[in-house]
Order: C-alpha cells, then sequence, then structure tokens
C-alpha cells in the first residue's frame, strides 16, 4: 500500500484541496492519504475559522484517510519551523511513502535548485544584507534567492507563497526517504480575494463571509456539508473574538505584565513597539496595522501575539522526543494505518487525550490544551479543557 502525507490547514477545506488529492492519489497511485492538520491556530496567525474536529471531519468525509494534529507550538512559527514540524511527524510515522503540496512553481525539480541555491554563501550574504535594510525574513529570503540564482546565471520563476513552504517542506525532508511530490496550484494565488476563477482561495472565502457577509459567493467553491458549516456562522463572532483577543492584551500586557521580552520569536524592540502602539489602538485591526512594517509581516505579529497570550517562551522546553500522534479522525482505512503505527510509528499514539496527560509531563500538549482553552473562550464556548472530553472521530462506512 502507498501512503501519501500533507501539511494542510483547510481553513476552510475547499476545492482546490479535493483537486490536489485527487490529482495526487490518480497520478501517482497513492492508495492512502494522511493528513497533517493545524488546530485551533492556523499559521496566519487566526484562529481557525471552524474548530479542528470540525476541519478534520471534513476533511475525511471529502478523500482523506487520518487527519492527525500538529501541536500549536509549529502552528504558530515561521514556515520553516512549521515545516520542520510537520515533517518530523511524518518521518517518524515510518509507513510514508510520499510527501505532497502544493506549489504554484510545480516543478519538483525547480523546487530543489531552489534549495541548492539557500544552502550557498551567496545566499547567506545577500540574507543578511536584506535583513540589516529591515526587510522580513521572507522577503529578505525571497530576495535573497532571486539574487543568489541570478550570480550563477539561473533563471527562476518568481516565488509566492504556497513555494515558500513547499521550499521548506523539501528541505525538511531531505535526507529521508520521503519521495516529495508537488501539485501545481490552479486558479486564484494562496492570497488572492478573488472569487471569480475555477478555483479559489481559502483566504477569499473567508474575506468573503467575515468581512462581507456574503456566503452565497463561494457556494460553488467548496463541498456542499462544508458549505452548511460556513453559512451558519455568524460573521459578528468574528467581530466578538477580536474585541475579545484585544482586550485579553490589553490586560496581559498593562494588568498581568506578562514580560513580552521571553516569548519565542521575540526581536530586540518588539516590546516597545507593541506597548506604545497598544496605548493608541482602539481594536486589533488597529494595532495590527500599526505593527505592520517591512520589518514585521501582519501575519508575524499576531503569531507573536498568540505566543504571548498562550505564554509560548522562548526557553520552552522542547525536543522532537517530546512529539506524538493524535488522530482528530479517521475512517476504516484511517483505522488500519493506526494500527500500523502502533508497530512502526517511532511516536506515542495520543488515542484518549487525557490518560497520555496524566502519564506524562510533555510541554506540547500542555499548550494544545492552553489553546484549545483560548479557542473556545474567543468563540463565546463555556467548554473548559474540552481536550479531555473529545474522542477522535471514526467515521465508519454506511
Amino acid at each position: 500500500m502507498k501512503i501519501g502525507a500533507i501539511v494542510c490547514e483547510y481553513n476552510p477545506l475547499h476545492n482546490g484541496h479535493l483537486y490536489q488529492v485527487y490529482k495526487a492519489k490518480n497520478e501517482y497511485g497513492i492508495d492512502s492519504m494522511i493528513g497533517i492538520m493545524s488546530g485551533s491556530f492556523v499559521q496566519r496567525g487566526e484562529p481557525a475559522i471552524l474548530d479542528k474536529y470540525t476541519r478534520a471531519r471534513n476533511a475525511v468525509e471529502n478523500g482523506l484517510d487520518l487527519i492527525l494534529e500538529l501541536p500549536t507550538y509549529f502552528t504558530l512559527k515561521s514556515a520553516e519551523f512549521f515545516a520542520s514540524g510537520a515533517i518530523e511527524i511524518i518521518k517518524r510515522l515510518n509507513i510514508v511513502d510520499y510527501l505532497v503540496f502544493g506549489s504554484e512553481i510545480g516543478s519538483i525539480e525547480t523546487l530543489k535548485s531552489i534549495v541548492n541555491i539557500i544552502n550557498t554563501s551567496e545566499y547567506s550574504t545577500y540574507l543578511n544584507e536584506g535583513m540589516d535594510l529591515g526587510l522580513s525574513y521572507s522577503s529578505a529570503s525571497n530576495n535573497a534567492i532571486i539574487k543568489a540564482a541570478k550570480s550563477k546565471n539561473i533563471e527562476l520563476p518568481s516565488i509566492n507563497s504556497n513555494d515558500i513552504l513547499a521550499i521548506e517542506y523539501i528541505k525538511a525532508a531531505k535526507n529521508s526517504n520521503l519521495v516529495p511530490i508537488t501539485i501545481k496550484r490552479k486558479g486564484a494565488d494562496y492570497l488572492s480575494l478573488s472569487t471569480d476563477d475555477e478555483f479559489i482561495s481559502a483566504t477569499a472565502i473567508r474575506n468573503a463571509i467575515i468581512t462581507k457577509n456574503d456566503f452565497k459567493s463561494v457556494r460553488d467553491y467548496v463541498p456542499g456539508s462544508v458549505y452548511e458549516l460556513l453559512e451558519s456562522l455568524n460573521p459578528a463572532n468574528n467581530v466578538f473574538a477580536e474585541e475579545l483577543l484585544f482586550n485579553l492584551l490589553l490586560f496581559t500586557v498593562f494588568v498581568e505584565k506578562r514580560n513580552l521580552c521571553t516569548i519565542s520569536r521575540f526581536e530586540a524592540g518588539m516590546d516597545n513597539l507593541i506597548i506604545n502602539n497598544l496605548k493608541t489602538s482602539s481594536n486589533l485591526k488597529e494595532l495590527i496595522d500599526k505593527l505592520t512594517s517591512r520589518r514585521y509581516t501582519a501575519s508575524r505579529i499576531k503569531r507573536f501575539i498568540l505566543n504571548y497570550l498562550l505564554n509560548i517562551s522562548s526557553d520552552m522546553s522542547f525536543d522532537y522526543d517530546n512529539l506524538y500522534i493524535r488522530p482528530l479522525c479517521f475512517n476504516e482505512m484511517g483505522a488500519k494505518i493506526l494500527s500500523l503505527l502502533k508497530d512502526s510509528s517511532q511516536l506515542p499514539l495520543v488515542s484518549k487525550f487525557s490518560d497520555f496527560y496524566s502519564e506524562c509531563n510533555n510541554p506540547l500538549l500542555e499548550l494544545e490544551l492552553r489553546a484549545s482553552n483560548l479557542y473556545n473562550l474567543l468563540h463565546g464556548i463555556r467548554i473548559v479543557n474540552e481536550d479531555f472530553l473529545k474522542s477522535p472521530i471514526h467515521l465508519k462506512s454506511s
């Protein structure tokens, strides 16, 4: 049996995601697909539009066989650490043959050539120059790749959002037995707000629902079961979540006075920058707009705020020995894979959160509990420690 794995967020699941899974299975003969999915919060530094159990179920209902949770520690990090955490889990499963991901470039060889460029001294020099100019890491890295390639007379296509993650996946999977497969992205760009393409982005779907309260414009771009869930959302809840998040930030900074300098991914000067702008901002959007610059992207700022509220410190004791497998949803094929993992995987299987939690002192699991509680609080859900109560969803054949 050929098994593929895909790192995903499905925020929300849309037809472009289904196309990716279909192409992987049909063009490469993959029999079963595992998803390593972000949980309560996503890599752009926001709460997921639907909770993790619902998104996991959506995925298994529409082509995947097993969804495993990517720990929040990695979801609230830059592309490099997001990818490295997910790929480390996949490698330690010891049953995955193919690593599947989307890209705008759509060529494994081109993506591999970019990875080779990143390993050159020229790239390091140009990267440091860009950082010294005050560019964000992603902008500095993109510019450095282009300049280093030109210095070697290598022509490269433009590098877009999905390509950045694709490059990090290939880097993280190097020296493993994983065979990388990229499915060329069709339709709108990852960050596009357009709703006129064959496939539209998750960003466009969220924008239509949350910002415009326009549900009908996305109906044809998501599976029917997903649309029903999205249609039941109240856009006012997002406003409530942003207001609460902003108030929590005010409380934590000015009342609790938690030290910003000790938080993961802190850079010198960020503390004064955030505190000074908090004093003059009336809401979260205004604060993010003020803090966004060439140096700090909006996603970087939002991730840092969530790291701060979740108290993810820079010295959090972590190593890959803390990793685990936590299934959120699976079907009959997924059940067979889980059975195989009991013998093949280097990672412990968390089938019952409360039992595993009581047996070990795991900082990743402790953080997951805090993240779920914060997510529920932001959505007005008065359930504390929900992870103790939820079991993996087993979708049985009818």
